[in-house]
C-alpha cells in the first residue's frame, strides 16, 4: 500500500464513507496481476502520458477504464491545500481524492452515455495501438500488447517467442545502442529524471565488447568502448549515490534528482537481483580487460560481495527459504512512535551521526572524516525543492562525496587511516541503526519471478567467487538452493502432474496462491535454474527446468487463460472461456439501469482481503498500491501533485472531469 493514500485519503472517514457508497472498491496487487497491471497502466500512459503506482481508476461495470492517474492527495491534508494554493485556471479545483471521486460519480449520473462512449473508443485505439508494437512487452500472460488485445477480447494471444524469426537482425541492435546513447545523461550519467538504475540497459551495454567480432564490426568499437563506458560510469554513481544502503545493503528503486543523491527509500528484491548481476559482470570485465585473474581488490568486488551477501542472508530471506518482495519505504524511527516517516530508517541529522560516531569519545576527528566522506551536513544534504512539505529538514541522505585520497589531503592523514576511520563510523552507524530505530517493514509474498531472478544472481556469483571466497561461494549455492526448493516444494501443484496444464502458482503468502504463474515467472525460474545448474552440475535443476520449459512453450502459451478460484487442479482454458475482460462490442454499449450496490459501513482504514479472497478477475475499480514506475516525483508537478507519484491531477476519457 501506498502509505500517503492509504493515510491521507483511504483511512479518511469521509473519502471511505463515499467510495463505499457511491463505487464498489476493489485493490489489486500488481504483484499478484500483473497482466491487469499492464492493460491499466497502458491505459493510463496512453491518457495521461505517464503511468506509476499508485494507480487509481474508475471503471464501467463492463471494466472499460474512464478515468485514472497516480496519486491524488487526500482532502484537508497539507498536499491538497498546497496543490489548491497553486492552482491559478479560476475554476472550480479538484484537488483532492474525494473531489475527484464526487466529481466523477456525478459525471456518470448525468452522463453515463459519454463515459461509455469514449472509454469503448479508447479502448479500441489501445487496441489498435497493442497491434502496432506502440506498447513494449509487459508482464502478463503475454506480452504487453497482447495483454491489451485481450482487454478487448478480439486477438488470440500470441505463444511467447512466437516464430523463429531467425538470425539476429544487427540494424535493430545498432538502433537499441543509438536510442539509449540518446537517452544517456552526460553529466550525472544513467538515464532520465528521476533516475532508474534500468539494469537492463546497463548490461546491454557492458555485453556488446563480448558479442561476436561480426557484431562488434558492424556496429563499430567506438561506440562498443563508449557502451561500455555509459556503463561504467552510471555504475559507479549508483555504488556511491544515494540509491545504495551504505549502512547495510541493497540499492533503493529510483531517485527523484538527477544527480543521484534523493532516493526513493523502498528496496526491491528482484530489481537488486539483477543490480548484482550487473555488477558481477562489470567486475569480471573489469578483471578481464586488465589480464588478471578475478581479486577482491577490483572495483565493484565490494559492491558485488555485499550484495549478494543481502540476499542470501535473513534480511529478505523467509523462514524457509524463499524470497520476500521488497522492504518499504516507510518506517517508524523509534519503537512507540504513531506515524510511519519515508526513510526514517536511513537519515542523519549531523548531530546524532556525530555523537554515534564518536561514541564515548570526545574526539571529534572520527566524525568529521566520515561527515565528508558521506556528505553529512549540518542543516542536512536534502535540496530544499525535493522537499516542499518539509519532511526531510535538517535530514542527511548518506552518498560517497570524495574518496579516501582526497580526504588525505584535507585532513593530512593517509588514505589507509581515512578508510580505517569511514569503516569504524559504518561500524558504528549500523549498530545504532539496528538496535535504535525501527526496521522498514517487508512484502512477505514470495513470487516466483523475484525467486528466480535472485536464484540466477545468486548462482552466477557464486560461480565467479569460488576461487577467491570458497566459503561465501557455499553460502549464496546454498541460498540459491533453498529458494529453489520452496518454490518447488510449496508452488509446483502436485510435482509438476501431467494433467496440470499449468502447475506452477504465481506466488506464496501464507499458502500458495490460487493464481497461476505467468510468462515471467517461468521465464526467470527456468533462467534462474540453469544457471544453478550450472553451478552446481546438480542434475535435479536441468531436469525440473527442461520440464517447466515444455509446459510453458507447448500447452500453456497458446491459450488464453483465466486465475485458478478452486482448490482444484488447473485445467486449460476451453474455446469458451471469456476472456480476461469482455470484448468491446461492434458498436458502443447501451446504457443500462444503474445497479444497486451493497452499502458498506465506512470504515477508517479499510483493508486489503488475504489473496485467496481477492477477485481473480478485473475489478470495477482498480487501485494498485506501489510507488511510480515510469516518472516519479517527490515534488507537484501540476496543480494537484505531491511526493507519491508524478500526475496527481491524470486526465481521463470521461471529459477531462467536466473541462471541455
Amino acid at each position: 500500500m501506498c502509505r500517503l493514500t492509504t493515510q491521507d485519503s483511504f483511512s479518511n472517514s469521509s473519502v471511505a464513507s463515499f467510495l463505499n457508497t457511491a463505487f464498489i472498491p476493489v485493490l489489486v496487487d500488481r504483484e499478484e496481476r500483473p497482466d491487469l497491471d499492464t492493460i491499466y497502466q497502458n491505459y493510463s500512459e496512453a491518457v495521461n502520458a505517464t503511468g506509476g503506482w499508485p494507480l487509481n481508476l474508475f471503471l464501467t461495470p463492463d471494466l472499460y477504464p474512464i478515468f485514472g492517474g497516480t496519486y491524488w492527495p487526500g482532502p484537508g491534508t497539507e498536499h491538497s491545500t498546497a496543490a489548491a494554493a497553486d492552482s491559478t485556471t479560476g475554476e472550480e479545483s479538484y484537488n483532492d481524492f474525494l473531489a475527484i471521486a464526487k466529481k466523477i460519480h456525478t459525471f456518470w449520473l448525468e452522463q453515463e452515455d459519454r463515459c461509455r462512449r469514449e472509454a469503448f473508443e479508447m479502448l479500441h485505439k489501445l487496441q489498435d495501438f497493442a497491434q502496432e508494437g506502440t506498447f513494449g512487452g509487459g508482464l502478463g500472460t503475454a506480452a504487453g500488447g497482447a495483454a491489451i488485445a485481450d482487454a478487448g477480447g478480439t486477438a488470440d494471444a500470441a505463444p511467447v517467442g512466437g516464430a523463429d524469426s531467425g538470425d539476429l537482425d544487427l540494424d535493430q541492435l545498432d538502433e537499441a545502442l543509438g536510442r539509449i546513447s540518446k537517452m544517456f545523461d552526460p553529466v550525472d550519467y544513467g538515464f532520465g529524471t528521476p533516475k532508474f538504475p534500468n539494469p537492463a540497459r546497463l548490461s546491454f551495454l557492458l555485453r556488446l565488447t563480448h558479442f561476436p567480432p561480426e557484431v562488434r564490426d558492424f556496429i563499430g568499437e567506438n561506440e562498443v568502448e563508449n557502451a561500455t563506458s555509459m556503463a561504467i560510469k552510471t555504475l559507479r554513481r549508483i555504488r556511491d549515490g544515494g540509491l545504495r544502503d551504505h549502512l547495510g545493503a541493497g540499492f533503493m528503486r529510483f531517485s527523484v534528482t538527477s544527480n543521484w543523491s534523493m532516493p526513493h527509500f523502498e528496496k526491491m528484491v528482484g530489481e537488486n537481483a539483477l543490480l548484482l548481476g550487473v555488477f558481477l559482470d562489470a567486475w569480471l570485465g573489469h578483471s578481464r580487460a586488465a589480464g588478471k585473474d578475478l581479486s577482491l581488490d577490483d572495483e565493484f568486488a565490494d559492491v558485488v560481495l555485499e550484495l549478494a551477501d543481502y540476499l542470501a542472508g535473513p534480511l529478505v530471506r523467509a523462514a524457509k527459504g524463499g524470497l520476500v518482495t521488497s522492504e518499504a519505504a516507510d518506517s517508524f524511527y523509534r519503537r512507540g512512535d504513531r506515524h510511519m516517516r519515508e526513510g526514517a530508517y536511513y537519515l542523519w541529522t549531523r548531530r546524532e551521526f556525530d555523537q554515534v560516531v564518536r561514541g564515548a569519545s570526545s574526539d571529534d576527528h572520527a566524525s568529521s572524516v566520515a561527515a565528508a566522506y558521506w556528505n553529512v551536513q549540518e542543516d542536512g544534504n536534502v535540496p530544499q525543492d525535493q522537499d516542499l512539505f518539509d519532511e526531510f529538514i535538517n535530514q542527511n541522505v548518506l552518498s560517497v562525496n570524495a574518496d579516501p585520497t582526497e580526504l588525505s589531503k584535507q585532513f593530512g592523514v593517509p588514505p589507509s587511516e581515512i578508510r580505517r576511520l569511514v569503516s569504524g563510523a559504518r561500524e558504528n552507524l549500523r549498530a545504532h541503526r539496528e538496535k535504535e530505530r525501527v526496521r522498514p517493514e517487508r512484502d512477505e509474498k514470495i513470487v516466483v519471478a523475484t525467486n528466480g531472478l535472485v536464484i540466477s544472481a545468486l548462482a552466477r556469483t557464486a560461480g565467479a567467487v569460488r576461487w577467491v571466497d570458497a566459503e561465501r561461494a557455499d553460502k549464496y549455492l546454498q541460498a540459491a538452493r533453498d529458494a529453489a526448493a520452496f518454490v518447488k516444494e510449496n508452488l509446483w501443484v502436485a510435482g509438476g502432474d501431467s494433467t496440470a496444464s499449468n502447475p506452477l502458482r504465481r506466488f506464496f503468502w501464507e499458502k500458495p496462491s490460487q493464481i497461476l504463474a505467468f510468462s515471467d515467472d517461468y521465464a526467470f525460474l527456468i533462467d534462474g535454474l540453469l544457471d544453478l545448474y550450472r553451478a552446481t552440475t546438480e542434475q535435479e535443476w536441468l531436469d525440473w527446468a527442461t520440464q517447466l520449459q515444455g509446459m510453458f512453450t507447448h500447452p500453456m502459451c497458446n491459450s488464453p487463460w483465466t486465475p485458478l478460484t478452486t482448490t482444484q487442479t488447473p485445467k486449460p482454458a476451453s474455446s469458451t472461456t471469456p476472456p480476461l475482460l469482455p470484448p468491446p462490442p461492434r458498436q458502443p454499449p447501451p446504457r443500462t439501469p444503474p445497479r444497486d450496490k451493497p452499502t458498506q459501513a465506512a470504515s477508517t482504514r479499510p483493508k486489503q482481503p488475504p489473496p485467496s479472497a481477492r477477485p481473480s478477475c478485473a475489478s470495477r475499480a482498480a487501485w494498485t498500491s506501489r510507488r511510480p514506475r515510469q516518472t516519479p516525483s517527490r515534488l507537484p508537478t501540476s496543480s494537484a501533485s505531491a511526493p507519491c507519484g508524478p500526475t496527481p491531477m491524470a486526465s481521463g476519457t470521461c471529459a477531462r472531469l467536466g473541462r471541455r
